[in-house]
């Protein structure tokens, strides 16, 4: 008996049929058929396959390749800027972190109860992801962050020299 993919799982649980996904994904019936019934691999999928057909599955590319988040580890930079009332930088921070996700812009990082991680002098910030940006040289993924105070969480680095930092250069808008 041929295994069932994560395709027809996921499927069957939406309660829809090959054709209605390949539909609402907007690819051939062939193409989606072959990946559900697993005589295709998803991985060798067009990106945009990938995506629209992830999408109409409600679900993650991850999900659908069944790649073990705890397999994957990101590189990347926090990177926080403090940002005074005339919108003057007056300090920043980072920290090197590994990630089993793809951080993106609007989301929020939250820590546990050992340390604050957005602690101020004047109460907590939960700042959201300003901007990200990949630096394939470095294969780092840099998350841009700004708060209005400086923190006190001894989890962040001080960043000393504001005008020559490399954390910094990379959300320079001349770059």
């Amino acid at each position: 008996m041929a295994e069932i993919t994560r395709f027809a799982r996921r499927r069957m649980e939406l309660d829809m049929t090959q054709q209605q996904v390949a539909d609402k994904a907007k690819v051939p019936y062939p193409t989606y058929q072959k990946l559900d019934n697993g005589t295709t691999d998803f991985k060798k999928a067009q990106v945009g396959t990938a995506v629209k057909i992830a999408e109409a599955l409600s679900t993650t590319i991850d999900n659908l390749c069944n790649i073990g988040r705890k397999n994957i580890r990101m590189n990347v930079c926090l990177v926080v800027k403090v940002i005074n009332k005339s919108n003057d930088l007056i300090a920043a921070y980072a920290k090197n972190v590994e990630l089993p996700f793809m951080p993106t812009v609007g989301m929020k990082f939250k820590q546990g109860n050992s340390t604050w991680l957005w602690e101020t002098k004047n109460g907590v910030e939960f700042p959201s992801v300003k901007e990200v940006v990949y630096n394939f040289d470095e294969e780092t993924i840099y998350c841009l962050f700004e708060v209005s105070n400086k923190l006190e969480s001894s989890f962040w680095t001080e960043i000393t020299h504001l005008n020559n930092s490399i954390e910094l250069s990379q959300f320079d808008k001349e770059s």
